[in-house]
């Protein structure tokens, strides 16, 4: 009992304030006037009722904010799978849009050249030491593919292919540093020699005084059996001097991103 000697007062004092406003609650509970007692009393009590009342308030918005907050997390969890979803089903469309874009494109230009058989081929890597210098397709001997072959995207050239195996070739694009094509403008039928630069995509060179500008499209001459002629290369972005060289200097923008390419085509000759 010594805990109850120590804080004797404060318990005396407790139950006493209790007794009070209970005291006052049933002798007004059906009156509408207090005696001058009850109002003393009553005016005690007052500011620990109100301190009682503001807790209580405090409590129940407390507890309403944790349920709130929980409610809240749960939905924006669910909100997030949704976004997540639709951010897939987007991503699906454009895969599949870009996919259509390409095999429209070679559909077109299999008509416009019934000279080759286009086989549609997926792109399944890149070589990741060389840039965009190689990529590897899907296809290979078992289709009918050989080395030297022309690859395209839609109406854009995008390589040759340098390996084969049984389901797999390698193709060296445009723009890898040792590929070189014979191209020409199809405004003014300059011929442009054109080397892959992995900085600015194509480089190509004509003698001075040789009708190029900016805005022309090139495509591949023909000549020398590199490629087929008139398979779209790019669109001169730049013509400029060079120090020490008589050669103009002519930068070229590929027709084909190659960055973003996963649908190719390969030229076989009927």
């Amino acid at each position: 009992m010594g805990w109850f000697s120590k804080y004797r007062i404060g318990i005396i004092i407790f139950v006493v304030f209790l007794v009070l406003v209970v005291f006052i609650g049933l002798l007004t509970s059906n009156r509408t006037v207090t005696t001058p007692l009850e109002g003393s009393v009553s005016a005690v009590v007052s500011p620990f009722e109100k301190f009682t009342y503001v807790v209580s308030l405090n409590l129940k918005k407390f507890v309403s904010d944790i349920s709130e907050f929980g409610q809240l997390k749960n939905k924006n969890e669910e909100e997030q799978i949704k976004i997540d979803e639709l951010e897939k089903k987007l991503a699906n469309y454009e895969l599949t849009m870009n996919e259509n874009i390409a095999l429209r494109g070679m559909i077109g230009f299999q008509n416009e050249h019934p000279q080759y058989n286009v086989l549609p081929a997926e792109v399944i890597a890149i070589d990741p030491t060389n840039g965009i210098s190689f990529m590897t397709i899907n296809r290979g001997s078992n289709d009918g593919l050989s080395v030297d072959m022309t690859v395209m995207s839609g109406n854009d050239l995008v390589g040759k292919i340098t390996e084969v195996s049984l389901t797999t070739s390698k193709v060296k694009t445009i723009i890898d540093p040792m590929s070189t094509i014979n191209g020409r403008s199809t405004r003014s039928g300059t011929y442009v020699r054109i080397e892959g630069d992995l900085d600015n995509g194509l480089i190509g060179y004509i003698e001075p005084g040789m009708d190029v500008v900016t805005g022309d499209l090139v495509v591949t001459s023909g000549l020398y059996g590199t490629y087929p002629g008139d398979l779209f290369i790019g669109t001169v972005q730049k013509v400029e001097k060079q120090d020490g060289s008589l050669e103009l200097k002519v930068s070229i923008n590929p027709g084909v991103d190659l960055r973003t390419i996963n649908v190719v085509s390969v030229l076989r000759q009927v």
